[in-house]
């Protein structure tokens, strides 16, 4: 049954595909907090987010609603991973120093999950929001994509996806609020693994459910003399983020 969370979220399509969090980001976010014995990361996925917080912090607690998702997360000994929801999170009262939510925010019942962010939340824990949206190649790379993928998928973005790409402006945020710096992720990719990773799109996915073409390999085509396959380049995304302390 398709869930909300994890439409099209395939664990190894994840895996391979998705960009990886930048290291002074985490560190970023340790640093604002007053103590750096455990944080929670919700909606792990993959557990990306999990193990790069697990080097800045004594232990970490991880939890996603797909039980594919945590069957398939990166080991590591400091992560603790388990299937639950952001609104009723398994955790005691006062556990946890940094809450994180790496690209997921946008699909929780946000009241719910802050009543639970208040509970689980040590006093002046951080909380931080984050996630990515499009991405950045080159002006006649971007002008493709845009054409021949993001014009065809455009009416099968869920809700949720347009809240992100809103850059989580649009939602509501409690908490009182840190100004973040700017933080880019910066891959450097082959064609191959640029269109794998358009394809982890759920709007994609969707547009595949109702339609016999492929407009992933009408941008293949397209891309064929402008990036030949096995030339690398650098693709730029930049994070989206609200940052708060739970006071």
């Amino acid at each position: 049954m398709e869930n909300k969370s994890s439409f099209g979220r395939d664990p190894d399509d994840y895996r391979r595909y998705r960009p990886q969090y930048p290291h002074e980001f985490f560190a970023y976010l340790a640093g604002l907090c007053e103590h750096r014995e455990a944080a929670l990361d919700c909606a792990t996925g993959n557990g990306q987010a999990a193990v790069g917080l697990a080097e800045f912090f004594d232990s970490v607690a991880a939890f996603d609603s797909s039980v594919d998702q945590i069957a398939s997360a990166i080991d590591h000994p400091k992560v603790k991973y388990r299937v639950a929801h952001a609104e009723d999170l398994p955790y005691a009262a006062d556990s946890f120093d940094l809450i994180a939510v790496a690209q997921g925010a946008h699909w929780f019942d946000l009241p719910a999950f802050y009543g639970e962010v208040e509970r689980v939340a040590r006093r002046r824990a951080v909380i931080a929001i984050w996630g990515y949206s499009y991405c950045v190649v080159s002006p006649e790379v971007d002008a493709i994509v845009a054409r021949t993928l993001l014009r065809p998928i455009e009416r099968y973005w869920a809700e949720g996806n347009h809240v992100i790409k809103d850059r989580y402006q649009t939602i509501e945020f409690p908490f009182a609020e840190i100004e973040p710096p700017e933080f880019m992720m910066r891959p450097v990719w082959d064609r191959n693994s640029f269109i794998g990773y358009l394809q982890t799109w759920s709007a994609y996915k969707r547009y595949l459910l109702e339609h016999e073409d492929d407009p992933a390999e009408l941008l293949e085509e397209q891309l064929e003399v402008l990036w030949p396959a096995t030339t690398p380049r650098e693709v730029r995304f930049e994070l989206v983020m609200r940052i708060g302390r739970v006071v």
